[in-house]
């Protein structure tokens, strides 16, 4: 019985690791999606201005009969301006974010826990955080406790294995007896060694790239040529903002099925 338990737990854990993988590997098949989307703008646009500035019919014709949608040339240029935009606005955030864990826990009304202090249940979880930092061969993580969160919750946050914090909510630390606290700690600290942190960070930099898109777009709709909107402008800002809304909210919806599996591997 005990054999076939282990066997069940590494299974769970293998499952949730090829889950993760699946997830991912769907991740940047959205964003490239996205970069194809933005190419058939471009052909579009470019077919309109070849309709619409053609003097004859005759010519019009041999314009439109050379033109091809597909141009390997044109799909590297997008792809080259798409995957800048997106990394320029990806390295933003995480810029934003470069404070590591510590920064996350204040953003969130965190309180750094003093090694110092004398509230008993403060001192066990500095001590529970200790041990489980010892036995994972890691640095001890600060850690935090939300005074005004009394609901049951804990996160792990951090970039980096030394500037990672374990915090935890008011409520978890008045109502967690040390083994329950332990259990939950060493959750935590499952997502410190499997790097699970930094992978969230890094996919709300890539998220708020894919929106990046959508933000171009917003304010194309916004262009005026003269005292009036741009006809050309305006629809291509719509385009670029539906693109930029769909990839954002199927990039979340992906980032939210990582965590998941995250959480289920934490879990295992």
């Amino acid at each position: 019985m005990k054999e076939r338990r282990a066997t069940n737990f590494f299974a769970r854990q293998d499952e949730a690791r090829g889950n993760c993988r699946k997830l991912i590997i769907l991740f940047l098949a959205a964003v490239a999606v996205i970069i194809f989307a933005v190419y058939c703008v471009v052909r579009l646009l470019w077919y309109l201005s070849l309709a619409t500035n053609i003097p004859t019919n005759e010519e019009l014709q041999a314009k439109i009969s050379a033109f091809t949608f597909w141009e390997p040339l044109s799909f590297i240029i997008v792809s080259l301006a798409v995957g800048l935009v997106i990394f320029i606005a990806c390295a933003i955030k995480m810029h934003e974010l470069k404070g590591g864990g510590a920064a996350v826990a204040e953003m969130l009304g965190g309180r750094l826990v003093s090694w110092k202090t004398i509230d008993n249940a403060e001192r066990q979880l500095r001590n529970i955080v200790e041990e489980m930092a010892i036995a994972a061969g890691v640095v001890v993580p600060q850690v935090y406790v939300l005074d005004n969160e009394k609901c049951i919750n804990a996160f792990a946050a951090g970039l980096r294995l030394d500037d990672t914090v374990i915090a935890v909510t008011r409520g978890a630390l008045e109502r967690f007896n040390r083994e329950e606290m332990q259990g939950v700690i060493a959750h935590e600290f499952s997502h410190i060694l499997y790097g699970d942190s930094r992978l969230n960070i890094q996919l709300i930099g890539l998220i708020y790239g894919i929106m990046a898109i959508g933000i171009i777009g917003n304010e194309l709709m916004q262009q005026k040529f003269g005292n009036r909107l741009s006809p050309l402008a305006f629809f291509t800002g719509v385009l670029l903002r539906i693109i930029g809304s769909g990839g954002s909210f199927a990039g979340k919806l992906i980032q939210c099925a990582i965590s998941r599996q995250k959480e289920l591997l934490a879990d295992a």
